[in-house]
């Protein structure tokens, strides 16, 4: 995309209108710089984008000032997605332009709408929307950023979206990571319901507190099988593990009587090598 199609956009905000004679000044604000496609141009995309340099209640007005022009006069007020495609139309082969935003005061009898943050992002993945963590990252934003379009009638922009991933990955790693607390129970609960069976789990030495290195199982039932009606042919192999968390899955197997695979034993190490 050339430069032409993208618009610098300098958001200024937290900051008042201030009359000084004759002129009107932006005080005590702050700014933000973004760049936008132009093609994208509304005030949802507006918003999203200056949610990613501060937190607002979603009660503002928004004015836009063609570069070079005064504050006292120069603004216009952006009001709807054609204000913005105007906009757009007057900026002409222009850049950059500034956006000052100023909040609306509600009277203490009207409902004041929700604040809009990441946790609505968020919100729509925590639970049943769980994105493939493994697909490439431009795919994973691209598909959350059509659903919360989809689900809640909001064009994100790209960063807030990237936070929400964020924070869905981490509270995947912290329901996976308590799984492995329960490890040794499920050892146990495999040798007393298969009697004979081998199951070994090994924790890392390197580490003060209690953390999993790897984990080898032998059904007794498999070892049988093998030894009784297998070909004595023992053959090794290994993948990688995908996911939140990393290792390779470790696998022996033999040849049965209709020369298929028959599975012996596995094992979940952390990388392979000659200990495991």
């Amino acid at each position: 995309m050339s430069d032409s199609e993208v618009l610098e956009v300098r958001f200024h905000f937290n900051g008042d209108f201030v009359i000084d004679g004759s002129k009107v000044k932006y005080c005590n604000g702050d700014w933000g710089l973004s760049h936008i496609d132009k093609d994208k141009l509304s005030i949802p995309e507006l918003e999203g984008h200056l949610l990613d340099h501060t937190t607002f209640q979603r009660c503002i007005r928004m004015y836009w000032l063609p570069f070079g022009a005064e504050v006292s006069s120069g603004m216009k007020l952006l009001v709807d997605d054609k204000s913005c495609l105007d906009m757009v139309n007057e900026l002409g082969a222009a850049r950059a332009v500034d956006i000052y935003t100023e909040p609306i005061e509600i009277d203490a009898n009207e409902e004041i709408e929700t604040q809009y943050e990441d946790e609505d992002v968020f919100a729509l993945f925590r639970d049943d929307n769980i994105m493939d963590l493994d697909a490439p990252t431009h795919l994973v934003t691209r598909a959350m950023k059509e659903t919360v379009q989809e689900d809640i009638g909001v064009d994100v922009s790209i960063t807030m979206i990237k936070r929400a991933k964020t924070k869905v990955t981490k509270k995947i790693m912290d329901s996976q990571s308590g799984e492995y607390s329960k490890l040794f129970d499920y050892a146990l609960e495999l040798k007393r319901s298969n009697p004979r069976t081998s199951v070994h789990i090994a924790l890392d030495p390197e580490e003060e507190d209690h953390v999993f290195q790897r984990i080898y199982i032998c059904f007794d039932a498999c070892r049988r099988g093998f030894l009784d009606g297998c070909w004595r042919v023992l053959g090794l192999d290994g993948c990688f593990l995908k996911g939140p968390m990393k290792g390779e899955l470790l696998s022996a197997v033999g040849r049965d009587a209709n020369n298929q695979i028959y599975p012996i034993a596995w094992a979940v190490v952390e990388y392979e090598n000659k200990d495991s």
